[in-house]
């Protein structure tokens, strides 16, 4: 009998199956919700739902509450969106400290306030401990629509791939400090909102497809996008932005960094005529100082979607494996 597992969860190739093969076999889908978000018909909304469940609930650079409430507003920037507020549920463990979670929300709420968003509706249940004093919490967020939003379906080839800021740092944050990682101390997640540095971006219509790289990091992301498509990522190892400490900390504990998760790092495809003009408003923003040109999409039936140029001047495929890369980390 097949049954659910961990890898199920981890944002990878078991995730993208599950999705596919379970959850659009018995739900009736609407158009577009491909994408991390989806425009509701006739009406000038976009919706987008996630789940927040991370151990460590408070972290170096953040905690669940902004999580919560950055993840869904870049969920929502997948279709362009400008977010206006959200629902949320939350799960409370008996036993956790009232001061915690009213960490928590002060966080939600600062976010929130800073993007001039409103809570619409929430729900709140307790549930049993078990020797855990933890929190887990539900968003749906709402934006509003734009004409000729960004979409998987307007990639082609010869596009370029922007990544907007150095990879990897959230999950290597939170699996050092789970596991009380020395070599990871001065590491910090990377959690943020991307909508200040790239709302303008939507309006002049310079972006083809938009996607944050979170579970599965930048790796699953590019998967998703192409699978069903007849092109490939060719990516330039070298032009990858990652920090010195996250790159020597994945070499020592055999990351590979393109698989760890991110909560502050988008990939933007766009015409090869607009990089320039991209890379240098992002350049404005302290989420998008690092931001680089990483690659280009590639006419290719390869099933293997990702060509990494390394830095020694060879080329090598790299896999979409349903191997657990990283604990939970979202």
């Amino acid at each position: 009998m097949k049954v659910i597992t961990s890898t199920h969860g981890n944002g990878g190739r078991l995730t993208h199956q599950l999705i596919q093969d379970v959850f659009k076999k018995h739900l009736p889908m609407a158009d577009l919700s491909d994408n991390d978000s989806c425009p509701l018909p006739s009406e000038n909304l976009v919706v987008t739902t996630d789940a927040h469940a991370i151990d460590p609930i408070i972290f170096p650079g953040g905690d669940i509450g902004k999580l919560s409430v950055t993840g869904t507003i870049n969920d929502l920037l997948a279709s362009g969106a400008k977010p206006l507020g959200l629902s949320a549920s939350f799960l409370l463990h008996e036993g956790l400290p009232l001061e915690t979670l009213e960490a928590v929300l002060f966080s939600m709420g600062k976010e929130m306030h800073e993007h001039d968003m409103l809570f619409y509706s929430g729900d709140t249940k307790v549930v049993p401990g078990n020797g855990e004093m933890g929190l887990y919490i539900s968003t749906t967020g709402f934006g509003s629509n734009i004409q000729n939003p960004p979409h998987p379906n307007r990639l082609r080839e010869g596009m370029d791939i922007i990544c907007t800021g150095p990879i990897a740092s959230h999950g290597v944050c939170i699996l050092g400090l789970r596991n009380g990682i020395d070599l990871t101390k001065n590491i910090k997640s990377d959690v943020a909102s991307l909508y200040p540095m790239v709302k303008d971006l939507f309006v002049g219509d310079l972006i083809e497809c938009f996607r944050d790289a979170t579970r599965g990091g930048i790796l699953t992301t590019l998967y998703e996008l192409t699978q069903d498509t007849p092109l490939v990522a060719e990516l330039i190892e070298n032009d990858i932005p990652i920090s010195k400490e996250v790159k020597a900390a994945c070499e020592i504990l055999g990351l590979q960094p393109l698989e760890v998760a991110n909560e502050g790092v988008a990939l933007i495809f766009c015409r090869a005529e607009s990089t320039d003009s991209i890379l240098t408003h992002l350049k404005q923003y302290s989420t998008g100082k690092d931001a680089r040109k990483i690659g280009t999409l590639r006419p290719n039936s390869s099933r293997v979607k990702v060509h990494l140029k390394t830095s020694i001047g060879g080329t090598r495929a790299v896999a979409w494996t349903n191997a657990e890369n990283l604990p939970r980390i979202c």
